[in-house]
């Protein structure tokens, strides 16, 4: 079907209500080229394959609200159910993504603050969330549920009692965003399963998020009305974007209007309003009070009960055995822990590379609604993820030996995230917007730019191009 269109051909996919559609973008009127009608439950997020994507082959995954995962191609027909009835997480699905450049690894977040990464070729099997023995571990606990690579999930990790919202992949390959309804926005290193920095908002949960092409920034937007812009490399908030009346429900960066200077990016609300901004710092305006930033990185707040004791009178050194882990910093830890197992050697990343993702719409159209586009090599993937214990080996092993490629203890304990309180509203700078327009009737849900092109959602399911301003 795929070989009979042109190459500049589109095709959009999109799940409005208890349907999922694919048609043929192009196409006046729209006559779906597939409609699949659930019955059960209700789509909410889906995603298409890049790395596989080819004329008689398409990888989608969609999530439900009822926990289910399908893998499905429309061009065979053929389809695959996984997490059937929430057996192994019974929650519904927040958002689901190919993780780039896999042909079989995804990532799924639910809305009770568990995340998977799962293989569309194993079987389901269930297994319990262990609880945490640290802060550290109740902060961000990863695990590997089953000995066998026969199963799902190939990891779980465990970040929050409350749910989450939204997770941007970073153009590194290395590292993802996650937003949950805790306000809070954790960077983590998804090779070696680190939670590397924690980010919280002015106030209100966090929505959506996204990254700048260059990997240098990260937008997120949330109930305080506001988009947040933050640096990555800094570790800190670079701005507030006010404009919006009500709460921020998608953002993105512009990848064709971005450069060394200067950042489009926008943003979209149940205000109804499409908001651009062009960030530089020469456009930013002064905090009234701005923060003194040390030049060193910022450090770890502990709970209390993890503070150090005061050294005693009688004693000018206090014994190691007695003093809890304390974060180091960056330069005293250990860059690589080596392994005798490599990535490169796995068949599931043989020519790993990451996609080019031009060709691809993913946004949301609604609570149960959400659009892709497909139209028509990067850096490659030779990272591990981190094992937690001796019972959880490299996930991209080619086998199980777990009394290989074991990591010491006191190696896990010196990695500590690092918690970035809310910074106070004169404190940080603004960034005002060049564009306000009203361009739905509806609450609008999600944003997306193409090339020449806007495409924009609203609650309703109504998908809507945009020439650019």
């Amino acid at each position: 079907m795929m070989s009979s269109h042109g190459l500049g051909d589109e095709f959009l996919f999109f799940n409005i209500g208890s349907s999922f559609i694919w048609v043929d973008s192009n196409s006046k009127p729209k006559e779906p080229l597939s409609r699949i009608v659930f019955s059960k439950s209700y789509p909410l997020c889906h995603d298409i394959n890049e790395t596989t994507r080819c004329d008689d082959h398409l990888d989608i995954i969609i999530g439900f609200s009822t926990g289910d995962i399908i893998w499905y191609d429309p061009l065979s027909c053929k389809y695959v159910r996984l997490n059937k009835g929430g057996a192994m997480v019974n929650s519904a699905v927040s958002m689901i993504k190919w993780i780039p450049g896999s042909d079989e690894l995804f990532i799924a977040i639910f809305k009770n603050g568990i995340v998977l990464i799962m293989d569309k070729e194993r079987d389901d099997q269930t297994f319990n969330v262990p609880e945490p023995t640290s802060w550290v571990e109740s902060q961000f606990n990863a695990f590997r549920p089953h000995r066998s690579n026969k199963y799902n999930p190939v990891s779980v990790w465990k970040i929050s009692d409350k749910g989450l919202t939204d997770f941007a992949f970073a153009p590194d390959g290395m590292h993802l965003a996650i937003t949950g309804v805790d306000g809070q926005m954790r960077i983590i290193d998804y090779r070696n399963e680190k939670l590397t920095d924690v980010f919280s908002s002015y106030y209100g949960k966090l929505t959506c998020v996204d990254w700048s092409p260059d990997g240098r920034y990260i937008l997120t937007g949330g109930e305080d009305d506001l988009v947040t812009l933050w640096s990555f490399l800094e570790k800190r908030i670079i701005a507030r974007c006010p404009g919006h009346k009500s709460w921020v429900t998608g953002v993105a960066f512009d990848r064709w209007r971005c450069d060394d200077q200067t950042y489009r990016f926008g943003s979209v609300g149940e205000d109804c309003n499409l908001i651009l901004w062009d960030f530089s710092f020469s456009a930013l305006q002064k905090p009234k009070h701005p923060r003194v930033i040390a030049s060193s990185s910022p450090p770890t707040i502990l709970p209390k009960q993890w503070a150090p004791p005061p050294p005693s009178a009688t004693s000018n050194a206090i014994p190691a055995s007695s003093l809890p882990p304390i974060h180091q910093p960056q330069t005293a830890l250990p860059i690589n822990i080596e392994r005798k197992k490599s990535l490169k050697s796995h068949r599931l990343f043989r020519g790993f590379s990451s996609p080019d993702t031009s060709s691809l719409i993913s946004s949301s159209v609604g609570s149960n609604n959400s659009s892709s586009t497909t139209g028509g090599g990067g850096s490659s993937f030779g990272g591990r993820f981190r094992k937690r214990s001796s019972r959880s080996n490299n996930i991209f092993t080619a086998n199980n030996d777990f009394s290989d490629d074991v990591i010491v203890e006191d190696q896990l304990k010196q990695h500590m995230p690092v918690l970035h309180p809310p910074v106070k509203k004169n404190q940080a700078a603004v960034l005002q917007p060049t564009t306000i327009n009203a361009i739905h009737a509806d609450p609008c849900l999600s944003l997306t730019f193409r090339e020449h092109t806007l495409v924009t959602t609203d609650r309703r399911g109504r998908i809507r191009t945009w020439g650019r301003p």
